[in-house]
């Protein structure tokens, strides 16, 4: 039912708690059966070997292991060809979205067949920060979205976030035409499903840097 996408560079330290939290929330909340596979974008870290020996006792877990560091936007878009879920969201290492927005937005799809991809939002109505960037990330992740905006007059969304659910036809179509491998694929995303005619939403979220 759906494919659970980690990005993770050097990440030994977060990703053992976030996919802890995960198995623990999963086996409580959802009865449908998943997968979580974790792109490992070239690490020089542990990363890899973590998830091999978690894997054994968590048959729903899988690694896609790249040997090169090429970037967030690369190793999503390649493993976006090898989810199996009807629906496939990609989310972050660190854990920073609560895991209760997961079943959240398979819920939303189940009762709107019409949506075919979900943003999870830091600025929509409901959502909060519970514990805020520094100011300058801050300052400059607003500075984008508003240049974004004058220069491709998208709507003032939180775009850049990276928790994002697409219907697998969405999600097969949108990334065949996603090009940038770094922090500005996470925008392009959305810039693509619009340009291609698929219905985008956004969800209010939990966040925690």
């Amino acid at each position: 039912a759906l494919s659970i996408i980690i990005p993770a560079y050097n990440e030994e330290h977060r990703l053992p708690f976030t996919l802890d939290r995960l198995f623990h929330y999963m086996r409580e909340h959802f009865a449908r059966q998943y997968e979580i596979i974790v792109a490992n974008d070239g690490s020089r870290d542990k990363t890899a070997t973590i998830v091999r020996e978690l894997a054994e006792s968590h048959s729903e877990l899988r690694l896609i292991d790249f040997p090169k560091n090429r970037g967030r936007g690369a190793v999503v878009r390649d493993a976006m060809r090898d989810a199996k879920g009807t629906y496939i969201l990609q989310t972050d290492a660190d854990g920073s979205v609560g895991e209760e927005a997961i079943v959240q937005f398979v819920a939303y799809f189940d009762a709107h067949l019409e949506v075919d991809v979900l943003i999870g939002s830091r600025l929509a109505q409901g959502a909060k920060i519970l514990t805020p960037q520094p100011f300058l990330r801050v300052f400059l992740g607003y500075a984008f979205v508003v240049l974004a905006m004058l220069m491709f007059r998208w709507k003032f969304e939180d775009r850049v976030n990276g928790f994002k659910m697409f219907q697998r036809n969405a999600a097969r179509d949108i990334y065949r035409h996603q090009y940038s491998n770094h922090y500005i694929a996470e925008a392009e995303v959305v810039y693509v499903a619009e340009r291609r005619g698929w219905r985008v939403r956004e969800l209010p979220i939990f966040w925690t840097d």
